[in-house]
């Protein structure tokens, strides 16, 4: 044979050669397996006229034992027999499957988002499936969930943000099966370490990155107002913010601006669990093209906009339809906001 060992469900090559080549109507030699259960063989093979040898194909079939004990694993005995001759006898071991690798992907994601993970046997399932025990472990010096009291008797539970189910199982026949690995949101990057196990021998590591989120962007809305408008600012992150929430500090500023500078206040805090907050800008009568820069933890966006002087409403323009000659005519106007005291201002280091 080819090997003397396979995992179950593999194939092995046995080969039965002759002390001499074979007549003209070629040798019929007798296979025989002791388990052919775990290892069928065909019940023979034909030495063709002329040659010395032929071969022929073993199937075994994937097999179980208790991963928890030290056991050996099945066998069975290979017989091959020509006519009368001494039947000749090798012995193939059949391996149960064992885990060969645990897999994450991807390796790295943003807090209270989901990764897969995947593990994968040396070879095929048996009947029962295999069942692959998980866990997840935190950093070096914290613990998977911790319990604080509180005033008034509240006690309250923190958990882990990593959390993977207690088993997974490879469906029979298959080499491998993923399972999902839920996170939630982390103020700093933590690596937490995944294990597989099977039975008391066998574990599989890696590791899986949580990542803080990040500034994404600003938007505001409008976008170009005049002088005196409200305007809404939203500043999104890259994922939920952890349970205490995130604050950035929030600052405008501009090289130009005729008018009163539009104001902000110093922070807008992103409540834990949500990916967005937003705060006011209040705009003066004025003009220019101020800049709101937010910024925490070493990031910062910003974002430039156009406040715009009022123009006149061409549909207030009102005046008599008709006078005499000589009148004095009063007409009535209005500006789509408030009017500029111009007091233009520049404002030496400020701006982006």
């Amino acid at each position: 044979m080819n090997q003397t060992s396979v995992v179950g469900g593999g194939t092995v090559v046995g080969t039965v050669t002759l002390s001499a080549a074979a007549g003209s109507a070629g040798v019929t030699v007798k296979i025989v397996s002791s388990a052919p259960s775990i290892a069928a063989v065909p019940a023979s093979v034909v030495v063709q006229p002329g040659a010395a040898s032929a071969t022929f194909i073993i199937q075994t079939a994937p097999v179980t034992v208790n991963p928890n004990v030290v056991a050996d694993a099945p066998s069975a005995d290979i017989s091959v027999q020509a006519g009368l001759s001494a039947a000749r006898v090798v012995k193939l071991t059949v391996l149960p499957p064992t885990l060969s690798s645990l897999t994450i992907n991807p390796a790295a994601v943003p807090g209270g988002t989901a990764a897969t993970g995947q593990v994968t046997i040396s070879g095929s399932a048996p009947p029962a499936g295999v069942m692959i025990g998980l866990s997840a472990k935190p950093p070096a010096g914290t613990t998977s969930a911790s319990i604080q009291r509180q005033p008034m008797a509240d006690i309250r539970v923190s958990l882990s943000p990593v959390s993977v189910p207690p088993q997974v199982t490879i469906p029979p026949g298959s080499t491998s099966a993923t399972f999902t690995i839920n996170t939630k949101p982390v103020a700093a990057a933590t690596t937490y370490q995944i294990d597989a196990t099977h039975g008391v021998f066998v574990t599989k590591s890696a590791a899986l990155t949580l990542q803080p989120p990040t500034l994404n962007a600003i938007t505001l809305s409008p976008t170009s107002p005049i002088g005196g408008t409200a305007v809404t600012a939203t500043v999104t992150i890259t994922a939920p913010a952890p349970q205490e929430g995130l604050q950035y500090n929030v600052q405008l500023s501009a090289s130009f601006f005729c008018g009163t500078l539009p104001t902000v206040p110093p922070t807008v805090q992103i409540p834990g669990g949500t990916t967005s907050a937003t705060f006011p800008i209040t705009t003066y009568p004025g003009f220019g093209n101020p800049r709101v820069t937010v910024s925490g933890g070493g990031q910062y966006k910003s974002i430039e906009f156009g406040v715009r002087e009022p123009v006149i409403d061409q549909n207030s323009l009102q005046f008599p339809s008709s006078v005499k000659g000589g009148t004095t005519v009063q007409a009535k106007l209005h500006l789509n906001g408030a009017a500029v005291t111009l007091n233009c201002v520049n404002y030496p280091g400020e701006g982006p």
